[in-house]
């Protein structure tokens, strides 16, 4: 199958090769310019998730950020450009099928999507699964997972000026909510962007199709994942520091949203326990290797 261009690459490895997937691992990065890179066609169909890092993309004129909150969907025939930072590094898995072997659901799709805390745990345990060199039935058993968590929360992202104005409050919005620093409230969001709580709410629920509460939990739950990937034994400590009301609390949110406790998903993600530092500052993302596409 074609390999997806990526502008911007420095490192581009395939994971695994199935019947209908493959999935790589890309890191990409700008060194010396913070510009847009050339005007790219893909070739492929398929779903992106970040690791680490993050970027801006543009596809037939609509620009959006791509960051570990947010991925995207992308098709064989969409014009992309991409922008880093200068000296910043993205990495992403890209699973990506030929035109011929895409679900009607991806065909002609090239649009961002919110990370859900179940769709980050089965990407992380895709990662897992590779780097334990599990069967390749199993392998492709988790691809087919993280597709199809994906498939409800793929979203147009029409063209108009309304529609790219929408797109920029959106990415204000999660980069806010991914400010652990700051944590702020939806009165606070709403101020800084200029809109009110109530109306901020329903454009946000409007063009994601998740409410601002509800996604605001899923990035804590995946803050919590970073932690127990880490084997942070002081789950106390994890709670207050990611804005639970105490261990109980986020060992009731993380299993509402995951179907297991924390102390199991630490098993599962293979965390070894370690003692938490108290002073120290948690760890902002999973040590693991990313990847970025076009």
């Amino acid at each position: 199958m074609a390999t997806p261009i990526v502008e911007q690459v420095q490192d581009l490895r395939i994971l695994w090769s199935g019947a209908c997937w493959n999935v790589l691992d890309i890191e990409n990065s700008a060194a010396h310019c913070d510009a847009w890179s050339e005007t790219r066609i893909n070739g492929t169909n398929g779903v992106a998730l970040v690791r680490a890092g993050g970027y801006q993309r543009r596809v037939n004129g609509s620009t959006y950020a791509v960051n570990r909150a947010v991925g995207f969907s992308f098709d064989a025939t969409s014009e992309v450009q991409s922008r880093h930072a200068v000296g910043a590094c993205s990495r992403l898995t890209f699973i990506a099928s030929p035109p011929s072997g895409t679900p009607d659901e991806l065909r002609s799709r090239t649009v961002p999507l919110l990370v859900t805390a179940d769709l980050d745990l089965h990407h992380r345990l895709l990662h897992k699964d590779l780097e334990q060199e599990r069967e390749a039935w199993e392998i492709g058993m988790r691809v087919a997972q993280v597709l199809a968590i994906c498939m409800p929360a793929l979203h147009n992202t029409p063209g108009s000026r309304t529609e790219r104005r929408r797109r920029e409050l959106i990415d204000q919005v999660v980069e806010l909510l991914r400010q652990r620093s700051t944590d702020p409230n939806l009165a606070e969001i709403a101020r800084r962007v200029g809109y009110s709580p109530f109306h901020l709410s329903r454009v946000f629920k409007e063009a994601t199709g998740m409410g601002l509460k509800e996604f605001r939990q899923h990035l804590r739950v995946m803050r919590v994942l970073d932690e127990l990937e880490g084997g942070t034994d002081d789950l106390s400590a994890v709670a207050a520091e990611h804005g639970f009301a105490d261990h109980g609390h986020m060992t009731r949110t993380v299993t509402q949203h995951l179907g297991r406790t924390p102390s199991s998903l630490r098993n599962l993600l293979g965390g070894t326990p370690r003692r938490r530092s108290r002073t120290s500052a948690i760890p902002k993302a999973a040590s693991a290797a990313t990847s970025r596409p076009s």
